[in-house]
């Protein structure tokens, strides 16, 4: 906790530092019950419970429960993509691949709730009207990501740094071992696998990359993988997720 002084020279008064961590604590809360109930039987009132605070404190932070899930997605896709736009400041269009991996990874580790919630509306997605703008944003925000890794996994196909292949089949590829990766570690039973394991295992699929960037056929070249192409879409939407209160 940041004593009297370093408040001081922040410029955050006592009164703000509490407000930002009852905030903290209401989304905390709110983003383990929507993951693991039916969001529209939660009510307000079993997140002012978990969090520790009244109704009418909650009620101060937001304007109701759309609103508190708004902020916890929201939040959640702003974190993603601040990770994602470091993992593009790498100059080598590969490595930019390999970091967006990272990131994925990073976020699933230091955020599990938000995690857990966004693969549960995957395989599990919630058509009701209250939730149509959260699901429209989430869906327009995760695809512009994707798009930006497969933007930069073209560019390494064409510079030589990985076999030249169908974009759709790599990205499935890709997708399929971070999603795994992430699946597992934020697993709650004894499967779950801790986030060094996942961390080794993204290295060897890099290892694996780049020694089949590194062969060459009798002929000369790089092997080329063939398959009939299907583009990735380009998003209806790019809309972003307003959070409320």
């Amino acid at each position: 906790m940041p004593s009297h002084s370093e408040r001081a020279g922040s410029g955050i008064s006592p009164a703000s530092l509490r407000s930002a961590r009852t905030r903290r604590a209401i989304l905390d809360a709110a983003g383990k019950i929507f993951t693991n109930a039916d969001i529209n039987s939660v009510k307000v009132e079993e997140i002012a419970e978990a969090a520790g605070v009244s109704v009418g404190t909650l009620y101060k932070h937001f304007t109701n429960k759309q609103g508190i899930l708004l902020a916890f997605v929201s939040e959640g896709m702003d974190v993603v993509e601040a990770y994602m736009a470091e993992a593009r400041q790498q100059p080598r269009a590969l490595d930019r691949v390999y970091a967006a991996g990272d990131a994925y990874v990073r976020f699933a580790i230091e955020r599990p709730h938000a995690m857990r919630f966004a693969a549960v509306r995957v395989l599990q997605p919630d058509q009701s009207p209250e939730l149509a703008e959260i699901n429209q944003g989430l869906s327009a925000r995760t695809q512009k990501l994707v798009l930006g890794i497969a933007t930069d996994l073209k560019e390494a196909m064409r510079e030589g740094q990985t076999p030249t292949a169908p974009i759709d089949e790599m990205m499935l590829f890709l997708w399929a071992l971070w999603n795994g990766m992430t699946t597992l570690m934020i697993r709650q039973d004894g499967t779950a696998i801790p986030p060094e394991a996942a961390q080794r295992s993204l290295e060897l699929a890099r290892e694996v990359m780049r020694r089949a960037a590194n062969y060459t056929l009798e002929g000369g070249g790089s092997p080329t993988i063939t398959a009939p192409p299907h583009p990735v879409a380009e998003p209806e939407a790019d809309e972003p997720l307003r959070a409320t209160g």
